[in-house]
């Protein structure tokens, strides 16, 4: 597993417990392995731009 991914799994993972687990629309959020490839990768996107935005460094 990448970097990106496993940043991206993790603030999935946040976003699902601030929610209840539900989506914005009320609905149950699925799983990160459920979540279909454009999805996932646009959640490593997001995570990407805030590494970078911040100046990170993976060790």
């Amino acid at each position: 597993m990448s970097n990106s991914e496993e940043l991206a799994r993790i603030a999935y993972h946040a976003y699902r417990q601030a929610t209840d687990l539900k989506t914005y629309q009320g609905l149950p959020m699925s799983e990160w392995e459920s979540l279909p490839e454009t999805i996932q990768r646009a959640w490593m996107a997001a995570s990407e731009a805030i590494v970078k935005h911040c100046d990170i460094t993976y060790e």
